[in-house]
């Protein structure tokens, strides 16, 4: 039984992504911020598959003690890892920095996905071709990335913090893709469509939630959401496809930005001194 951790899979695109994997027969360990919306979750995707191959680990994706406490739970009980499924995402309507000084959003965004790589990457070294899945957005497409001004509270808008936080998620893809190409870890990233989420409501912003509403109302469910992540994860098609960002289950390029290798390397050192965990490959 190949067994995945998704993250935020309490709800939303996470949450269905959580049942199309159970379906197909995954053990699913779900890092949830929140222990009783979680157990809810858990009771309705047994009832929906009839999996009960279910855990649920306690994360709190803003502070990267929290992560590492999780992910050496999940260590100590599992010496394996198939699938790292990031999609817990957030948006904060003012600027805030985390308990790491870190600003918020990409304290969630970024470095969530950052540091469940790092911590987890013993644990995918030792599975056969293992995955890590990394939900993204075309929104990286309208990110300049401007390390100077990213972790500032001058000129901090809501969106185009967000699209600052894709665009890592797009450029940490190819970067660690290309790091592990020899260790039969493939690293791929996505974009689930426009959907039905309350991500947007939850910020905070008034303007940016009806924005969101409106944009969203014309949007997909979150089972259609989910198609990419669990084609992803699971798909023999992609088994060897590794550095790519897909768009309903195609792989493209992504941005020009994206493909800078420099700016790939920028933000990896950058991420490493916020953070301060240093990779070694």
């Amino acid at each position: 039984m190949k067994h995945t951790i998704i993250t935020g899979a309490n709800a939303g695109i996470g949450f269905a992504t959580a049942k199309g994997l159970l379906e197909k027969g995954f053990k699913v360990s779900m890092f949830c911020r929140n222990i009783d919306k979680a157990e809810e979750a858990k009771k309705e995707l047994i009832k929906l598959t009839g999996n009960k191959e279910i855990d649920i680990f306690q994360i709190d994706f803003s502070s990267l003690q929290s992560i590492k406490t999780a992910c050496n739970d999940f260590k100590a009980k599992y010496n394996s890892l198939d699938v790292l499924l990031n999609n817990a995402g957030a948006t904060f309507a003012k600027f805030e920095l985390s308990e790491d000084g870190i600003e918020k959003t990409m304290a969630v965004n970024h470095f969530g996905y950052f540091a469940m790589a790092y911590y987890l990457l013993p644990l995918l070294k030792n599975t056969p071709n293992s995955r890590i899945v990394n939900v993204a957005s075309k929104a990286h497409f309208g990110s300049k990335m401007n390390f100077e001004t990213i972790n500032a509270e001058k000129g901090y808008f809501i969106y185009n913090q967000y699209e600052n936080s894709k665009l890592a998620n797009v450029l940490f893809t190819k970067y660690l893709a290309e790091k592990l190409k020899d260790d039969n870890i493939t690293v791929n990233c996505l974009h689930p469509g426009v959907v039905k989420t309350q991500i947007g409501n939850k910020a905070g912003n008034t303007f940016f939630g009806m924005a969101w509403s409106l944009f969203a109302a014309f949007g997909i469910n979150t089972d259609k959401g989910a198609e990419t992540s669990i084609y992803l994860a699971s798909n023999k098609k992609v088994a060897d496809i590794s550095g790519m960002y897909f768009d309903k289950k195609k792989a493209y390029k992504g941005s020009e930005l994206s493909r800078n290798k420099q700016l790939q390397q920028q933000l990896w050192e950058w991420s490493e001194k916020m953070s301060g965990l240093e990779w070694s490959f």
